[in-house]
Protein backbone atom coordinates (compact mmCIF):
# COMPACT_ATOMS: atom_id res chain seq x y z
CA UNK A 1 0.00 0.00 0.00
CA UNK A 2 1.34 3.39 -1.20
CA UNK A 3 1.92 6.07 1.64
CA UNK A 4 -0.59 8.35 -0.35
CA UNK A 5 -3.10 5.34 -0.54
CA UNK A 6 -2.40 5.63 3.26
CA UNK A 7 -2.95 9.04 3.93
CA UNK A 8 -5.91 9.10 1.91
CA UNK A 9 -7.71 5.50 3.75
CA UNK A 10 -7.17 7.28 7.33
CA UNK A 11 -7.98 10.64 6.68
CA UNK A 12 -11.66 9.03 5.33
CA UNK A 13 -11.81 6.69 8.46
CA UNK A 14 -11.57 9.78 10.12
CA UNK A 15 -14.27 11.27 8.28
CA UNK A 16 -16.90 8.49 8.91
CA UNK A 17 -15.91 7.63 12.42
CA UNK A 18 -14.81 10.86 14.69
CA UNK A 19 -17.01 12.19 16.96
CA UNK A 20 -16.02 15.93 16.38
CA UNK A 21 -19.10 17.36 14.07
CA UNK A 22 -16.58 19.61 11.60
CA UNK A 23 -15.01 17.67 8.74
CA UNK A 24 -10.97 17.34 9.17
CA UNK A 25 -8.79 19.86 7.36
CA UNK A 26 -7.34 18.56 4.33
CA UNK A 27 -3.87 16.47 4.15
CA UNK A 28 -1.59 18.16 2.31
CA UNK A 29 1.63 16.97 0.87
CA UNK A 30 4.71 19.41 1.45
CA UNK A 31 7.33 17.04 -0.19
CA UNK A 32 7.37 13.67 -1.22
CA UNK A 33 8.16 12.38 2.14
CA UNK A 34 6.52 14.95 4.84
CA UNK A 35 2.89 15.46 5.15
CA UNK A 36 1.18 17.75 7.20
CA UNK A 37 -2.42 16.48 8.68
CA UNK A 38 -4.13 19.22 10.36
CA UNK A 39 -1.19 21.10 12.63
CA UNK A 40 0.73 17.61 12.81
CA UNK A 41 3.96 17.20 10.59
CA UNK A 42 5.03 13.74 9.26
CA UNK A 43 7.98 12.97 7.86
CA UNK A 44 8.27 9.42 6.71
CA UNK A 45 12.12 9.36 5.78
CA UNK A 46 13.32 11.21 9.10
CA UNK A 47 10.30 8.90 10.99
CA UNK A 48 9.40 11.75 12.80
CA UNK A 49 5.97 13.68 13.71
CA UNK A 50 6.05 17.04 14.66
CA UNK A 51 3.81 19.36 16.82
CA UNK A 52 3.27 22.50 18.93
CA UNK A 53 2.36 22.86 22.25
CA UNK A 54 2.52 24.94 25.46
CA UNK A 55 3.29 24.16 29.31
CA UNK A 56 0.24 23.90 30.49
CA UNK A 57 1.38 22.91 34.23
CA UNK A 58 4.10 23.67 36.51
CA UNK A 59 3.38 21.87 40.04
CA UNK A 60 1.21 19.58 41.16
CA UNK A 61 0.24 15.93 40.49
CA UNK A 62 -0.64 14.85 36.86
CA UNK A 63 -2.05 11.21 35.01
CA UNK A 64 -0.98 13.12 31.75
CA UNK A 65 2.20 14.36 30.51
CA UNK A 66 0.35 15.81 27.08
CA UNK A 67 -3.30 16.28 26.37
CA UNK A 68 -4.84 18.55 23.23
CA UNK A 69 -6.89 21.45 23.78
CA UNK A 70 -10.25 21.15 26.04
CA UNK A 71 -8.52 17.68 27.51
CA UNK A 72 -8.26 16.73 31.02
CA UNK A 73 -6.07 19.99 31.82
CA UNK A 74 -6.15 19.65 35.45
CA UNK A 75 -3.56 16.91 35.44
CA UNK A 76 -1.35 17.67 32.40
CA UNK A 77 1.92 19.29 32.30
CA UNK A 78 1.77 20.23 28.36
CA UNK A 79 -1.17 21.41 26.29
CA UNK A 80 -0.35 20.19 22.72
CA UNK A 81 -1.55 21.85 19.55
CA UNK A 82 -2.33 18.86 17.90
CA UNK A 83 -6.09 16.58 17.09
CA UNK A 84 -5.46 12.94 18.70
CA UNK A 85 -7.12 11.59 15.48
CA UNK A 86 -4.70 13.51 13.24
CA UNK A 87 -1.50 12.84 15.83
CA UNK A 88 -2.54 8.79 15.57
CA UNK A 89 -2.48 8.65 11.81
CA UNK A 90 0.45 10.30 11.67
CA UNK A 91 1.98 7.52 14.09
CA UNK A 92 0.03 4.88 11.93
CA UNK A 93 2.12 6.50 8.45
CA UNK A 94 5.44 5.87 10.38
CA UNK A 95 4.76 2.56 10.19
CA UNK A 96 3.72 2.22 14.11
CA UNK A 97 1.40 -0.18 15.24
CA UNK A 98 -0.92 0.27 18.43
CA UNK A 99 -1.59 -2.37 20.28
CA UNK A 100 -5.12 -1.74 21.37
CA UNK A 101 -5.03 -3.77 24.31
CA UNK A 102 -6.65 -1.58 27.19
CA UNK A 103 -10.27 -1.82 28.39
CA UNK A 104 -10.70 1.08 30.83
CA UNK A 105 -9.18 3.50 33.12
CA UNK A 106 -6.87 2.36 35.33
CA UNK A 107 -6.28 -1.25 33.36
CA UNK A 108 -4.06 -3.15 35.32
CA UNK A 109 -3.05 -5.13 31.82
CA UNK A 110 0.38 -4.59 30.25
CA UNK A 111 0.00 -2.11 27.37
CA UNK A 112 0.84 -3.58 24.31
CA UNK A 113 1.96 -1.39 20.46
CA UNK A 114 4.97 -0.23 19.42
CA UNK A 115 6.96 1.85 21.66
CA UNK A 116 7.95 5.76 20.75
CA UNK A 117 10.48 7.75 21.95
CA UNK A 118 9.03 11.52 22.85
CA UNK A 119 11.22 14.69 22.98
CA UNK A 120 10.28 18.02 24.02
CA UNK A 121 12.02 21.76 23.16
CA UNK A 122 11.77 25.33 24.33
CA UNK A 123 13.71 28.50 24.33
CA UNK A 124 15.06 29.22 27.80
CA UNK A 125 15.01 32.46 29.34
CA UNK A 126 19.17 32.82 27.78
CA UNK A 127 17.04 32.09 24.35
CA UNK A 128 19.11 29.09 24.26
CA UNK A 129 17.17 26.00 23.33
CA UNK A 130 16.33 23.02 25.46
CA UNK A 131 15.30 19.38 24.80
CA UNK A 132 14.47 16.91 27.00
CA UNK A 133 12.70 13.40 26.89
CA UNK A 134 9.20 13.93 27.83
CA UNK A 135 9.35 11.48 30.51
CA UNK A 136 11.84 14.27 32.54
CA UNK A 137 9.14 16.25 33.19
CA UNK A 138 7.05 14.25 35.62
CA UNK A 139 8.60 13.63 39.02
CA UNK A 140 8.54 10.45 40.66
CA UNK A 141 6.50 11.55 44.34
CA UNK A 142 7.65 8.69 46.13
CA UNK A 143 11.18 8.23 45.03
CA UNK A 144 11.73 12.28 44.82
CA UNK A 145 13.46 11.94 41.14
CA UNK A 146 12.47 12.06 37.72
CA UNK A 147 10.57 9.87 36.19
CA UNK A 148 12.28 6.88 35.00
CA UNK A 149 13.85 7.06 31.31
CA UNK A 150 11.37 5.07 29.29
CA UNK A 151 9.89 4.85 25.75
CA UNK A 152 6.42 5.06 25.70
CA UNK A 153 3.53 2.55 24.21
CA UNK A 154 1.12 3.27 21.26
CA UNK A 155 -1.95 1.50 22.75
CA UNK A 156 -4.10 3.75 20.28
CA UNK A 157 -7.11 4.26 22.14
CA UNK A 158 -10.55 2.71 21.79
CA UNK A 159 -13.51 3.10 19.02
CA UNK A 160 -16.65 2.52 21.23
CA UNK A 161 -19.94 2.65 19.36
CA UNK A 162 -18.29 4.14 16.24
CA UNK A 163 -16.27 6.84 18.12
CA UNK A 164 -12.89 7.18 18.39
CA UNK A 165 -12.13 7.63 22.58
CA UNK A 166 -9.28 9.85 22.39
CA UNK A 167 -10.32 12.11 20.10
CA UNK A 168 -13.70 12.41 22.51
CA UNK A 169 -11.17 12.17 25.79
CA UNK A 170 -8.49 14.54 24.13
CA UNK A 171 -5.62 12.32 25.64
CA UNK A 172 -2.23 12.06 24.24
CA UNK A 173 0.22 10.64 26.61
CA UNK A 174 -0.51 8.80 29.63
CA UNK A 175 1.45 7.85 33.03
CA UNK A 176 -1.23 6.42 34.71
CA UNK A 177 -3.12 3.48 33.05
CA UNK A 178 -5.68 4.46 30.44
CA UNK A 179 -7.92 3.15 28.03
CA UNK A 180 -8.50 6.48 25.79
CA UNK A 181 -5.17 7.47 25.19
CA UNK A 182 -2.99 7.22 21.96
CA UNK A 183 0.30 6.68 24.75
CA UNK A 184 0.93 5.53 27.73
CA UNK A 185 2.96 4.57 30.23
CA UNK A 186 4.83 0.93 30.13
CA UNK A 187 6.38 0.92 34.01
CA UNK A 188 4.78 -0.51 37.03
CA UNK A 189 4.18 3.12 37.81
CA UNK A 190 1.28 3.34 35.63
CA UNK A 191 -0.87 1.61 38.33
CA UNK A 192 -0.35 4.28 41.34
CA UNK A 193 -2.89 7.38 40.57
CA UNK A 194 -0.39 9.22 43.40
CA UNK A 195 2.80 8.37 41.09
CA UNK A 196 3.57 11.31 39.56
CA UNK A 197 4.01 15.23 39.78
CA UNK A 198 4.97 18.07 37.57
CA UNK A 199 8.97 18.39 37.95
CA UNK A 200 9.00 21.42 39.01
CA UNK A 201 12.57 21.38 39.12
CA UNK A 202 12.75 21.54 35.24
CA UNK A 203 9.73 22.30 33.51
CA UNK A 204 9.33 25.66 32.37
CA UNK A 205 6.87 28.12 33.53
CA UNK A 206 3.19 28.06 32.07
CA UNK A 207 2.06 29.21 29.23
CA UNK A 208 5.20 28.86 27.60
CA UNK A 209 6.08 27.43 23.79
CA UNK A 210 7.20 24.11 23.32
CA UNK A 211 7.79 21.70 20.05
CA UNK A 212 7.44 18.27 20.65
CA UNK A 213 8.69 15.62 17.79
CA UNK A 214 7.37 11.78 18.40
CA UNK A 215 10.00 9.03 16.67
CA UNK A 216 9.96 5.17 17.23
CA UNK A 217 12.02 3.74 19.57
CA UNK A 218 15.02 2.41 19.16
CA UNK A 219 13.61 -1.23 19.18
CA UNK A 220 11.43 -0.60 16.62
CA UNK A 221 14.34 1.19 13.82
CA UNK A 222 14.29 -1.33 11.33
CA UNK A 223 10.99 -3.24 11.61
Amino acid sequence: MSRAFSLSLCCFLYAASASTQKPPPPAQKITDHVYRIGQVIVDTKAKTVTCEGKVNMQKGAIDYLAVASKGKLHESVLELDAEPIHLNIALLLLGLKAGENLQEHGDPTPPQGDRVDILVSWEDNNGKRREVRIEELAWEVEKKRPMERTSFVFTGGRIVDGRFTPQEERSLVAVYSDADTLLNNPLPTRLDHAAYSVNEKLTPKVGTKVRVVFKPAEAEKGK
